[in-house]
């Protein structure tokens, strides 16, 4: 009788080591489960962080434009490398380089604007100066629908009445406009 009771202490013994390692391992997929939540939250704030660098950056190069067409009969920079032409406004080279942009451009501007005088444009509100620019060919410029995304699925933009802000992929207008007063839209470039 001693060796039967043995073998159900035996028994009993490895049910309460298995159930002792069902337990651990729910313990630990469920620790593996808020892990990667909290990663995913964390690196969503981290984003966040950036894109109000980013938003900060792309006011900056606003009021640098806006500094510009001051100086120069309310006109804004001529065709060609719109960054030259703000050396003397822009504080610090860092604001050209969008925190999120990974080597590629930073920010674009709107060729489409070209010299073109603040003061005639007809809804300064709607006109985009500068967004988050994605990979563009040399010497080429995209406008507004061929944005980087770069940002939670959307880029700042800074208008020609100062104002920057976040726009979804969804919100930038798309469909070309030949006219400089307005909002430039589309995805062909100058």
């Amino acid at each position: 009788m001693a060796d039967g009771a043995d073998e159900q202490g035996e028994v009993r013994d490895r049910r309460s080591v298995g159930a002792a390692l069902v337990v651990v391992a729910v313990l630990v997929l469920a620790l593996g489960a808020l892990g990667g939540l909290g990663y995913t939250a964390f690196w969503r704030a981290r984003e966040r962080a950036r894109q109000a660098s980013c938003a900060s950056n792309i006011k900056s190069i606003g009021l640098d434009l806006a500094m510009y067409a001051t100086d120069y009969g309310d006109r804004l920079p001529p065709p060609g490398d719109w960054q030259v032409s703000l050396d003397g406004y822009v504080a610090n080279q860092q604001e050209y380089v969008c925190p999120s942009a990974l080597g590629e451009p930073g920010y674009a501007y709107n060729h489409r604007l070209d010299s073109f005088a603040v003061k005639r444009l007809s809804v300064p509100a709607e006109a985009y100066l500068g967004w988050d620019a994605g990979a563009a060919p040399p010497g080429v410029t995209p406008l507004p629908g061929t944005t980087a995304n770069r940002h939670l699925g959307g880029d700042n933009f800074v208008f020609a009445d100062g104002r920057a802000k976040w726009l979804s992929a969804g919100e930038v207008p798309t469909g070309g406009t030949t006219d400089p007063a307005g909002p430039p839209r589309g995805g062909g470039a100058r």
